[in-house]
């Protein structure tokens, strides 16, 4: 991708089920990413990706076929 292009979203709650049952469930937040920016980024539909979570920062990483980047 030639220009760095800055995207913004919002950050939603999803519910989530515990594994627990004796806990109940929470709401927790959720991303979901899409459009033919991505395409235009290098990624494909069915691409393998790595996500490295630092505090504050998501980094999503196109990995290679043998799951290597």
């Amino acid at each position: 991708m030639a220009n760095k292009l800055i995207r913004k979203g919002k950050l939603h709650s999803r519910y989530q089920v515990s594994n627990e049952r004796w806990q109940e469930g929470s709401n927790v937040p959720w991303l979901n990413i899409r459009g033919k920016w991505l395409a235009k980024a290098g990624f494909n539909i069915g691409d393998q990706i790595e996500i490295v979570v630092e505090n504050g920062v998501l980094t999503i990483k196109k990995m290679g076929a043998d799951g290597n980047r």
